[in-house]
């Protein structure tokens, strides 16, 4: 059972960012940085998969939460420096009628055998450089090489076994794609006019020996509506 927890370390790494779009009474879709102004995300992801094993059918249902900040801390002409921060996660993972959970929010976040790897995502940092492009809107063209290496030493501190496939899988690509799924919910106006309103952000993620993971995003502006009041959101604290 121990070997399967290890094989679904890998995909538990794909927290894939979206943050919630709003527009403006005249329809701009855009980003707006200040220095040091943190801005706060929680994404949730419920998966199932139906899968045959050796003839068994084998049912697997998971539950992921991460709370992520992004600081803007540096502006280079219209390029951004930002600090991505992993601030918390949860995890619900049942396979095969076996229960794993995790909450780092909580008291007691849990004890099982993939707690060490839950708590070694949390609190690590990552400087992204971020820019603008005309048919994507912002996105991320760099990733900090010191900081990708630091969180890979720091899961591989829980499995040390896990490095090779964890260097193979945890590159400036990856990275880079998963942080632009959050940067995709704001396209550029030109993407914007051109899909009329729709737009799309594929992410090809190279999984080492163990395949690819591809995944299709559209985004489609349903109606524009004035706030009428500040949004705020908090991140839980232990």
């Amino acid at each position: 059972m121990l070997m399967r927890h290890h094989r679904l370390l890998p995909l538990l790494i794909l927290g894939i960012f979206a943050l919630p779009a709003w527009a403006q009474e005249k329809a701009e879709l855009k980003w707006k940085f200040e220095k040091d102004k943190t801005i706060y995300q929680e994404l949730t992801t419920d998966t199932t998969q139906d899968m045959k094993v050796m003839g068994m059918e084998v049912k697997q249902k998971q539950k992921q939460t991460f709370y992520f900040s992004w600081k803007p801390i540096e502006q280079k002409d219209k390029d951004w420096i930002i600090e991505q921060t992993i601030e918390g996660v949860k995890m619900e993972i049942e396979i095969g009628g076996n229960k794993i959970s995790y909450d780092s929010t909580a008291q007691a976040a849990g004890n099982n055998p993939l707690a060490d790897f839950f708590k070694a995502l949390v609190g690590s940092k990552f400087n992204l450089t971020v820019a603008y492009d005309k048919d994507k809107g912002l996105a991320v063209t760099d990733v900090n090489q010191s900081d990708l290496d630091n969180f890979v030493n720091k899961l591989a501190n829980a499995n040390d076994a896990l490095k090779p496939l964890l260097k193979q899988i945890l590159t400036k690509d990856a990275i880079m794609q998963m942080s632009n799924s959050t940067f995709a919910a704001f396209p550029s106006q030109e993407q914007f006019d051109k899909g009329k309103g729709k737009w799309t952000q594929t992410v090809d993620l190279k999984m080492g020996p163990i395949g690819s993971y591809k995944t299709d995003y559209t985004y489609e502006a349903k109606a524009f509506l004035p706030i009428q009041q500040p949004l705020s959101f908090g991140i839980p604290r232990q």
